[in-house]
């Protein structure tokens, strides 16, 4: 699904919702550089995630311009665990988070391998 950028304003819609908003108007069903120039908006193109580890996730993080100019996705890697706080005021913090998640991603491979095996 497409997204467009309004350039005045910095709002991202798809453009089922630019047609919602412009109700007004009568757009074409395909949508050329003219219609995109008479609304006031710009394609943005998609554009690879980044690699992370198992204890990253990677995030939408707006839009950007890339070299050659053109409107694309912005991605960030961030980390996927905090240090949290239950509801009985027991903190856990991100290094215990990590330890547990990866050793359930151990045990998920172990379990996987025996499965193969038999």
């Amino acid at each position: 699904m497409s997204n467009y950028i309004k350039l005045s304003t910095g709002e991202i819609k798809t453009q089922g919702e630019w047609r919602q908003a412009n109700k007004h108007m009568s757009l074409p069903r395909v949508w050329t550089a003219d219609t995109l120039t008479d609304l006031e908006l710009t394609a943005i193109l998609a554009a690879p995630k980044p690699d992370c580890t198992n204890l990253q996730q990677v995030v939408g993080n707006g839009v950007t311009t890339d070299a050659k100019g053109n409107t694309v996705e912005a991605w960030s890697v961030v980390d996927k665990f905090a240090d949290t706080t239950d509801e009985d005021g027991v903190v856990t913090t991100k290094a215990e988070h990590e330890t547990a998640h990866t050793a359930r991603l151990v045990a998920d491979k172990e379990t996987g391998i025996r499965t193969d095996r038999d």
